[in-house]
């Protein structure tokens, strides 16, 4: 999913999809989750909310804009083409991309009692799952957040063992008990 956003004029691509997310972890060091997440824990202090959230949204549009041109130049170098922009409009395209790539990841069924849930997993241990199953890196740069993970799902439930349903059980007769106790 691409979409276009003008910085000091200039037309710059952002690319959101899986591959996003590996380039902000790996750029980074901490997760594009994690990041919002403090983002929220800071909204007590107004000038540092506002000022992480400038920091937050620019490195987002950084991993997007490198995810569409790999010649993008580093954070630090490509930071200055925002030199006396208003940031915040340019977040907002750039967060709405990125969350249309995320698109409906929730299954409608209900939870299972499992040991961990979803949003315990890091970039890398997803990643990992995705190459597993078969999904190059590459691919990753070109599928959408939601749809690697529809897609992971999918995996998952064909890989379950098929689940026992009333049609499948009977009840045990004389004959069967007898034959357990021997």
């Amino acid at each position: 999913m691409t979409g276009f956003i003008e910085i000091g004029g200039r037309i710059v691509e952002l690319a959101a999809t899986f591959g996003t997310m590996l380039r902000y972890k790996q750029q980074f060091g901490i997760e594009y989750n994690d990041d919002i997440q403090r983002l929220h824990d800071l909204k007590e202090n107004d000038d540092e909310y506002i000022t992480q959230t400038a920091l937050v949204g620019i490195r987002l549009m950084w991993a997007m804009a490198k995810t569409a041109d790999d010649r993008t130049p580093p954070p630090e170098i490509w930071a200055q083409i925002f030199d006396k922009t208003d940031v915040m409009p340019l977040m907002i395209k750039a967060v709405a991309l990125f969350n249309a790539s995320v698109g409906d990841t929730q299954n409608n069924e209900e939870p299972e009692d499992n040991d961990r849930e979803e949003d315990d997993f890091s970039t890398e241990e997803l990643a990992a799952i995705c190459i597993q199953c078969g999904i190059s890196v590459v691919d990753l740069d070109r599928l959408t957040v939601g749809m690697v993970m529809k897609i992971l799902s999918s995996i998952a439930d064909l890989r379950k063992p098929e689940k026992e349903t009333r049609s499948n059980i009977r009840k045990a007769t004389p004959e069967d008990i007898e034959r357990f106790f021997g």
